[in-house]
């Protein structure tokens, strides 16, 4: 079909790579293949002395993506992840009005970024999260200090089809959804400010502003935000512009951190449970297990490293469990000549886990556990 139908001589064509790096002619590759095989394309292109466009991501490992800007860098070639948000006119609009403040303080941002339903072999996190992390980084200024998330595989798929990602962007909450079970393709991204609030539709290039019960559609001229970075992308081989950019790495990065704290289930809510109080809500009750768990764990008289290979649980959110146990005196996480915490319990700890099994036993609540419960669930973890 491409021979019938391109503009260049067919000869240029094949459906082997190794025709395209033996070519001296070429000086330059834009891989758009399956992310799994990124990172083996580009370093084959660096070898070959070939400047790479490559769609994101670079690599499914901050260490590898490291690694090949590195080798770009060493044999002065230029390696540009794609980013269609630095081409994208709404996008552009979008951080230019922020930056004037014309919308006020950010204080919540949301993002919807989904696929035709389609029968897929990615996950979704790396087929779709580097866009929206990278996006927000532009808008916010900022790289996540907190992310959590829940995920699932609704199909037939063996890789996460469904996420739902959570994140604190130093004082802006975020939400970001990526999805490849709806059956349209969206890109939306919503900005709530402390003037205005922005929603924008980067398919179509659109920002509408709310602000004092008006409606208002923010002039803009599309572009074709592929086109153009192609051009930027050659222009810079061009002009010899060989500036390094660490950017991807750290998107990277940052999904991998999300992907260790990904939940693979909603956390059960129990409708009667004997520690169910009326004044604590059923979240609770996991909370408290957890920290339940994390206390039998010390009682055995395991230090932190081994703690935090226990269950499933992310090493982040087991620090802060064993932090909060250890302010309301449950452990002591004294310090080791290695520099390593090892917890163990204390005797109001032990006496918690007595009266915890007692309250078990007789299906009511002991005044001790009643007063650890509300220090757990008081949003302190």
């Amino acid at each position: 079909m491409a021979q019938e139908t391109a503009s260049i001589n067919s000869d240029r064509l094949s459906l082997e790579i190794r025709d395209v790096l033996q070519n001296e002619e070429i000086s330059a590759v834009h891989i758009a293949t399956p992310c799994s095989t990124h990172s083996a394309f580009i370093r084959m292109a660096l070898e070959a002395g070939k400047n790479v466009l490559v769609e994101k991501p670079i690599s499914l490992s901050s260490f590898e993506c490291r690694e090949l800007i590195d080798l770009a860098s060493e044999k002065g070639l230029i390696i540009e992840e794609s980013n269609h948000a630095r081409f994208n006119r709404a996008l552009q609009a979008t951080i230019e009005m922020v930056r004037r403040g014309d919308i006020g303080k950010i204080q919540y941002a949301s993002v919807r970024w989904s696929n035709a339903a389609r029968l897929s072999d990615k996950d979704v996190l790396f087929d779709l999260g580097p866009e929206p992390v990278c996006m927000l980084g532009l808008l916010l200024g900022d790289s996540p200090n907190e992310v959590s998330g829940l995920a699932g595989a609704y199909t037939k798929s063996t890789h996460n089809e469904l996420i739902h990602i959570f994140a604190q962007y130093s004082g802006v909450f975020a939400h970001i959804e990526l999805n490849s079970l709806h059956p349209r393709m969206i890109r939306e991204v919503v900005l709530v400010g402390s003037n205005a609030t922005l929603d924008i539709d980067c398919l179509n290039q659109r920002i509408l502003q709310y602000s004092g019960g008006k409606i208002t559609e923010i002039p803009i001229t599309p572009t074709d935000a592929i086109a153009s970075e192609i051009r930027h992308f050659i222009g810079r081989i061009a002009h010899g512009d060989f500036a390094v950019d660490h950017a991807p790495v750290k998107t990277i990065e940052t999904l991998e951190i999300i992907q260790s704290s990904l939940w693979r289930r909603v956390p059960r809510v129990s409708q009667r449970d004997p520690l169910q109080n009326p004044n604590h809500t059923a979240e609770q009750i996991p909370v408290l297990e957890t920290a339940v768990g994390l206390l039998e764990i010390v009682h055995k008289g395991a230090n932190k490293t081994p703690i935090l290979n226990e269950g499933e649980l992310n090493p982040d959110l087991v620090s802060r469990y064993l932090g909060m146990l250890e302010k309301i005196g449950l452990v002591d996480g004294g310090i080791r000549p290695d520099q390593e915490k090892a917890y163990v319990l204390t005797t109001k700890g032990l006496q918690f886990l007595i009266d915890y099994y007692e309250s078990q036993r007789l299906g009511e609540i002991t005044d001790n556990t009643r007063r650890v419960l509300q220090a757990v669930g008081l949003g302190t973890v």
